[in-house]
């Protein structure tokens, strides 16, 4: 069972349908009854407190139960009255909807409409990144029309403070794999950016928490085109990631850290948006 929060009224719980039936409930009963339902939530709660602190005075007001690969399940509970939710609810959306005119223009779409090849594509997909981070409410700096190329991308390796050995694709052989390890300290960035890769980069990835960080793992095939993997990590750094290649923290994080997903970690991160 592992808990973080997501405000001071808000949380999420992940479970293993193990431990549920260790707590004596079935889940088949719990999706049929209220009572147990509640029952078991207040259990779920008392125990949050170990871990994390926030507010339950007003008791629970809203759940939300989701089914998880590898059997496991993510409750959301919140504590909010829904008018005061809805309220907050509003401001954000207000505060969207102003960026969204600022960032994502019809100037700017319409431009994007008469690029060809990989300009097109790489517009396109700074476009996606800015709608995403509007959408999820990331503060970091917006940069309109960011766009890729072989010279920015030996620049930006010159200029790295951390190792980035990055095979080339014609040297590559197809069963080297890369590990990298993406840090945040947030989990709101965390997902935002697993969100941000969109289907294409769903990667075998597990995820940890180490002290106050959250550490994902994620392992790239052999054969990924270099400038692909520099895109994943260039976007990891984007919504504030630490990122480096793993030559001996994996070990670390097995032994010291605490394993939160142990397998497929970016589609599950991903369902949280």
């Amino acid at each position: 069972m592992y808990f973080w929060k997501i405000d001071e009224e808000s949380i999420y719980c992940l479970i293993n349908a193990s431990e549920i039936r260790d707590m004596g409930y079935d889940i088949k009963e719990l999706s049929s009854s209220h009572d147990l339902m509640g029952k078991f939530l207040d259990e779920i709660v008392k125990n949050s407190f170990k871990y994390i602190k926030w507010n339950t005075d007003n008791g629970i007001q809203t759940y939300i139960a989701r089914a998880l690969p590898a059997g496991q399940f993510l409750l959301t509970i919140s504590c909010t009255f829904i008018d005061v939710a809805i309220d907050r609810d509003l401001d954000q959306i207000r505060s969207m909807t102003e960026a969204m005119n600022q960032k994502i223009t019809r100037e700017r779409i319409d431009k994007i409409y008469g690029m060809e090849g990989e300009e097109k594509e790489r517009a396109f997909e700074a476009l996606a990144r800015d709608l995403h981070a509007i959408c999820s409410g990331e503060e970091a700096e917006i940069r309109e029309g960011d766009s890729f190329d072989a010279d920015q991308a030996e620049e930006y390796q010159r200029e790295a403070s951390w190792e980035r050995d990055l095979p080339r694709p014609e040297k590559t052989r197809k069963d080297r794999k890369q590990v990298y390890l993406f840090r945040y300290p947030s989990f709101r960035s965390l997902t935002a950016f697993c969100a941000g890769l969109g289907r294409k980069f769903i990667l075998p990835s597990v995820l940890y928490r180490s002290g106050e960080d959250y550490v994902l793992e994620v392992t790239f095939p052999g054969g990924m085109r270099k400038d692909e993997v520099l895109y994943c990590v260039m976007a990891g750094e984007e919504y504030g990631g630490q990122v480096k290649i793993d030559k001996f923290d994996s070990n670390y994080l097995k032994e010291h850290g605490t394993k939160v997903i142990g397998e497929d970690a970016i589609r599950i991160l991903q369902t949280l948006q």
